[in-house]
């Protein structure tokens, strides 16, 4: 009897010590996930400066360029959306002005949202709080 009760106990705490991994493993994936996402926006925000610099101090645009930052912008919003959704709104909105750069103009009243400086400035701030 005494036996069956100390198995049960040992049991119990196994399971109690389950449940306490499991439960840092997901926060760990979930802090990875959020990491990446951040990541995934400061990639992109990274690439428009550099595509911005060459189309500004060498006289470089390429359609086919914007068309990637279109592309890594909204992969950057489908990214952050769960984490921040300052972040999201920008990613899509640089998304949807780099897919169609006639857009800006209309996407203009965005321009808070849109500015790679603030973009960055939030990447960094959502980085520390995860510290």
């Amino acid at each position: 009897m005494v036996w069956e009760t100390g198995v049960a106990a040992f049991s119990a705490l196994l399971s109690g010590m389950r449940l306490i991994q499991n439960k840092n493993e997901s926060t760990r994936q979930e802090s990875e996930n959020r990491k990446n996402a951040i990541g995934k926006v400061m990639n992109a925000a990274v690439a428009t400066r550099a595509y911005l610099y060459d189309s500004r101090e060498l006289n470089n645009q390429s359609r086919e360029i914007e068309r990637e930052l279109s592309k890594i912008w909204q992969e950057a919003a489908n990214a952050i959306q769960t984490y921040d959704r300052h972040l999201f709104d920008s990613s899509r909105v640089k998304s949807l002005g780099w897919a169609d750069p006639g857009q800006w103009e209309k996407l203009n009243g965005h321009a808070a949202t849109i500015k790679l400086d603030e973009i960055i400035r939030q990447c960094e701030w959502l980085r520390k709080q995860q510290a």
